[in-house]
């Protein structure tokens, strides 16, 4: 079954992966954005699905409206 998730990191890589939706919102958004509980049990996928949609973006037009691109989650 290729749809059956097999390990931890294909988990991961699933709750993670913006939506089209998620993407524009973020490339909207304004500011800097703060996860907090970012330990919890959401909050790890969360952060990362946030720095993969902001990523996901034209990284020379993010990078020359100030927007620093290269993040560590």
């Amino acid at each position: 079954m290729a749809d059956t998730i097999q390990h931890f990191d294909q988990l991961e890589d699933r709750l993670s992966e913006p939506t089209p939706e998620v993407v524009e919102a973020f490339h909207r958004m304004e500011g800097d954005l703060l996860v907090l509980g970012v330990a919890g049990k959401l909050g790890p996928s969360l952060a990362r699905m946030a720095k993969r949609a902001i990523e996901s973006g034209d990284r020379d037009y993010l990078n020359a409206s100030g927007v620093l691109t290269h993040a560590k989650v």
